[in-house]
């Protein structure tokens, strides 16, 4: 979720090199290891930093965190003018269900970002100007407009953006 808000906020959003593959980094001497790649295997990480316990976790690429990025970043390359210029609008903020929800304007052009924090699937109803909504991340269904209201529901802990075709 937060790589949804990253990429569709305002700003640039900041990516340390090896987060997109899921590397993980400790307290010094051990804050960022060499890069990992899919080519080559590494022996398990099992030592900590300052001699404690800790579990063994396989040092590997995740491949599925990858695409996220990538397709993040096509989303928001494709629609770069609305990301980067496009003013910034809340829809919906909802402590109690764990929803917020915000729009992206630039011209004709509109995006609506939704999330959902909550452990529970939560309805969400947002104002949106008429037309076909088409999710673009995750891909998904389009959401027809037609009475000025944008209405869709959420899975739990999740993320979706809207641009209006």
């Amino acid at each position: 979720m937060i790589l949804v808000q990253q990429f569709t906020y305002i700003g640039a959003p900041h990516i340390w090199n090896g987060d997109e593959v899921g590397m993980w980094g400790a307290d010094d001497p051990d804050p960022r290891k060499p890069l990992v790649w899919a080519d080559l295997a590494y022996e398990d990480e099992t030592t900590h930093p300052f001699g404690r316990s800790r579990r063994r976790d396989p040092v590997a690429p995740d491949t599925a965190l990858l695409r996220i990025y990538k397709d993040l970043i096509a989303l928001r390359t494709q629609h770069l003018r609305l990301f980067v210029d496009g003013a910034l609008n809340y829809l919906l903020t909802d402590d109690a269900r764990g929803l917020l929800a915000f729009e992206r304007v630039l011209g004709d052009e509109r995006a609506v970002v939704a999330f959902n924090i909550s452990d529970q699937p939560q309805a969400l109803a947002v104002e949106a100007e008429d037309g076909a909504y088409r999710a673009i991340f995750p891909r998904g269904d389009v959401v027809n407009v037609t009475d000025g209201s944008l209405t869709a529901e959420l899975p739990p802990r999740t993320a979706v953006v809207w641009i209006r075709d």
